[in-house]
């Protein structure tokens, strides 16, 4: 692998059927190889996880002819690294769930539109990071820990209870996984 790789390196069509090798939950790339300036071989615009999910790279990676394949894989692996924290803090800054009212429809369809605006892995994430802010502002509360704890549980109960009902649904695939 490592030898086609290298040999392939003008080509990274060729060198992409081993993307999957080389980064964990990655599939493949999706490149773009149309309208290309003179140099340059490819745009890497996305990248697909083993489960079928294509999320767009926050910054679009170029791949020139004279480039080394372990500059152009290097720049590819920082951009998945870039695109996948900037989805992660948007996703826990945009998570109002933990605050929200959930048993109430209009809370529910909020917690459901976030789930749907962000990659499986990157949602189930950033619950847990805020489910454990709230358990740490919980604990650190003066007073009654107890009662600002219960509150959290009953928040993390009625997510579990708006993805029961959810993944009954009739959803795209790639919803229904996130459920």
């Amino acid at each position: 692998d490592l030898l086609e790789i290298i040999g392939n390196s003008a080509e990274p069509g060729k060198v992409l059927a081993h993307v999957g090798k080389m980064f964990a939950g990655i599939s493949g790339v999706r490149s773009d190889t149309s309208k290309l300036k003179e140099g340059v071989l490819a745009f890497f615009d996305a990248m697909v996880s083993k489960d079928g999910e294509c999320v767009p790279l926050h910054d679009v990676i170029q791949v020139v002819s004279k480039s080394p394949v372990k500059d152009w894989l290097k720049k590819l692996e920082d951009g998945m690294q870039n695109t996948l924290a900037h989805l992660m803090l948007d996703a826990v800054a945009q998570d109002s769930s933990s605050s929200i009212v959930l048993s109430e429809e209009s809370g529910k369809e909020s917690f459901i539109n976030w789930a749907k605006q962000f990659p499986a892995q990157v949602m189930i994430l950033a619950s847990l990071v805020n489910w454990s802010m709230s358990i740490d502002n919980a604990l650190r509360e003066n007073g009654d820990s107890k009662s600002s704890l219960e509150k959290v549980l009953t928040a993390i109960e009625s997510k579990l209870e708006i993805m029961a009902e959810t993944v009954l649904l009739d959803l795209p695939a790639e919803s229904r996984k996130k459920f």
